[in-house]
């Protein structure tokens, strides 16, 4: 197996920032050589190069990693990284973030350090970079010179309480004949002491940051009003025991270590479950949820399925519901999940609209395929969670067979003829370690 580490991959990407004469500076942590970084490494760049930046990072990682996952506003753009497993051990986390600070904001008082987004907008077209040699790895690569570093540290310092920050700056303040920061918690000696040393350093605070504020804070009202563009929605379908859910778990555990923002809901339903629950409360019922907005969540899902009678009447409830359904999912779940979708959430939905047609034991009704699928709400992506009747039959032994492989015959008709949905088979009767690997392939091509 190739050796492979966090340091490893550092190196490569620092030589072709070299190589590509790319503009940035290394925050902290240079002093080992890399071998201190844990979790992420942060960077102070060009914005006009940042596409070029990704594009680097995203290729040295990608024979490394499961998942790249880019996260991008005004004032940073985050790169994390999920290792393969043969990669990941003791010496390497799972998780591994790229921090490309556009700037650093510089809080010359204390009262400034209370209030996020004042202060002074600092670029790297601001700050004196350097180059640094490490006889270690023999590679040179971009620092801020040590005067700017402090600063930068010190201004930290005010959110961020790190004993090994404070021992660095106090190191440099008594090379410097300065008084020591006395205390972490501090913050107005900090703030003073940050004032001093920017009077110390000479270090020039640019001009015109009324201006600057101004075009940071429209540039984050952009970002916020194309967050919709750009969020995501996953579909999952497949018959009861064909292990949708389980999948659907997998995939919100890839998203809290990625610290993905996600909306987990259990359908699109929403203003049938709404109506369920608001029916109990007014009945006086014990309910589950404690709140509303975990209506419609997984585990608070109250739209139950019936088999067939046999009867008339049976089919005719079957139809108004699913009538009733198309409607909700076409109209209230499409606007539940744009609301969703404003706030940049990945939505991830553990049962298909496309289930409606062929879940709760209902008749196949062509004709409501035919009306309401081109009004079904496109994801960004399908999950068809696929297995052997035989499997699931294990799995659920309630089921009939024959419901299961109608199942199959049926969903995947509709998919095939609806190719916005963009459906990826995953197959779940295959060791959990394959299904886990191509549902991260599946995701990492999604995000």
């Amino acid at each position: 197996m190739q050796k492979i580490n966090i340091q490893n991959l550092i190196i490569k990407i620092i030589a072709k920032f070299e190589d590509e004469t790319i503009k940035y500076a290394i925050l902290r942590n240079y002093e080992k050589s890399f071998v201190d970084l844990a979790k992420d490494l942060d960077l102070l760049i060009d914005h006009h190069q940042e596409k070029k930046i990704i594009s680097i990072i995203k290729d040295v990682c990608k024979d490394f990693t499961d998942i790249i996952y880019v996260k991008q506003d005004h004032k940073r753009t985050t790169i994390s990284i999920l290792l393969k497993k043969e990669f990941s051990n003791k010496e390497n986390n799972e998780i591994f973030t790229f921090d490309l600070n556009k700037y650093i904001n510089l809080k010359k008082n204390y009262n400034l350090s209370k209030r996020k987004g004042l202060g002074s907008k600092i670029r790297i077209k601001d700050v004196k970079v350097i180059k640094y040699f490490s006889k270690q790895i023999e590679q040179s690569f971009s620092i801020l010179d040590r005067d700017t570093e402090i600063i930068f540290l010190i201004n930290h310092l005010l959110n961020k309480k790190k004993q090994n920050y404070l021992d660095i700056i106090n190191l440099h303040l008594n090379k410097k004949g300065l008084d020591s920061v006395k205390s972490l918690n501090d913050n107005l000696n900090i703030s003073l002491k940050l004032n001093e040393l920017i009077v110390n350093s000479k270090f020039k605070i640019p001009k015109k940051q009324f201006i600057l504020h101004i075009q940071f804070f429209l540039i984050f009202l952009k970002n916020k009003c194309i967050s919709y563009k750009f969020s995501k929605v996953i579909y999952y379908s497949g018959p009861d025991g064909a292990g949708k859910s389980t999948s659907y778990l997998s995939t919100m555990e890839v998203f809290d270590k990625l610290k993905i923002k996600y909306y987990p809901l259990r359908g699109m339903q929403i203003g049938m479950q709404y109506y369920l629950y608001f029916r109990k409360y007014l009945r006086g019922e014990n309910t589950k949820v404690k709140a509303l907005n975990q209506v419609g969540k997984l585990g608070f899902s109250d739209i139950k399925r019936d088999r067939d009678t046999g009867k008339f009447n049976w089919k005719i409830r079957r139809f108004i519901g699913l009538f009733i359904g198309l409607l909700d999912i076409c109209f209230i779940g499409r606007f539940f999940v744009f609301l969703k979708k404003m706030t940049g959430s990945i939505i991830i939905i553990e049962e298909s609209p496309m289930d409606i047609f062929v879940k709760r034991h209902r008749p196949r009704n062509q004709f409501l395929e035919f009306v309401f699928i081109p009004f079904i709400p496109s994801p960004t992506r399908s999950i068809l969670c696929v297995a052997d009747e035989n499997v699931i039959f294990k799995r659920k032994p309630e089921l009939d067979k024959n419901e299961i492989i109608n199942y199959y015959r049926v969903i995947k008709g509709l998919y095939n003829s609806n190719l916005k949905f963009k459906k990826n088979e995953l197959f779940t009767d295959i060791p959990i370690e394959k299904t886990e690997l191509d549902l991260k392939i599946i995701l990492n091509n999604t995000l």
